[in-house]
């Protein structure tokens, strides 16, 4: 059996600040941008620091 070694603190905020969010929203199981092109800013709660720009979806992405 392969056995991993421990990953301590500074291996997981390597791993976070490689995350790249796409911003893309879920409509019947694909990932698509708002119809729209609307998008918004998701802040981290912690330090109020950007996240991401996510897609704004609405009635449009709905019944698209």
């Amino acid at each position: 059996m392969n056995k991993e070694e421990p990953r301590d603190a500074a291996h997981w905020r390597a791993r976070a600040a490689a995350v790249k969010p796409e911003g893309l929203g879920v409509i019947g199981g694909r990932r698509v941008p708002a119809v729209s092109g609307a998008t918004f800013e998701c802040t981290s709660p912690i330090d109020g620091r950007r996240l991401a720009s996510v897609a704004s979806g609405d009635v449009a992405d709905i019944d698209a």
